[in-house]
């Protein structure tokens, strides 16, 4: 399975990398809209791990919206410190995403998504 993990923070990246190194993923990492955009054009991945607040403010909302452009079918799930009840979560579920995790989060909550080859239905 292709994963593209997309935040500012490399501390964050390798996290998520380390937290999911056993199941086997093609990683593939960015740190910006711009970025994500390109990276998920040429890798075309199964899922997206999209933070929302990046070098500017709705950044992963930017790079979201962009990325359903190119497949409304994208496989988004949004890794925040914001709640659901903040404006640019709010614009992220509008567009699709299947859900929302909350930072700290814990390998569990990504697993659900990975460990059956992606098990991506909407969860909103």
């Amino acid at each position: 399975m292709k994963v593209l993990i997309v935040d500012d923070s490399q501390f964050i990246r390798d996290t998520i990398k380390k937290r999911t190194e056993d199941l086997n993923l093609q990683i593939y990492e960015a740190d910006d809209a711009d970025s994500a955009i390109k990276s998920y054009k040429e890798n075309l991945p199964d899922l997206v791990l999209m933070d929302i607040m990046m070098k500017k403010e709705d950044e992963g909302v930017i790079a979201i919206r962009a990325i359903k452009k190119i497949n409304p079918k994208a496989n988004i799930i949004v890794i925040t410190s914001l709640g659901e009840s903040d404006p640019y979560v709010k614009d992220a579920i509008d567009l699709g995403v299947l859900d929302v995790i909350t930072k700290p989060f814990n390998k569990e909550e990504i697993f659900k998504y990975l460990e059956h080859d992606v098990n991506l239905e909407n969860s909103f």
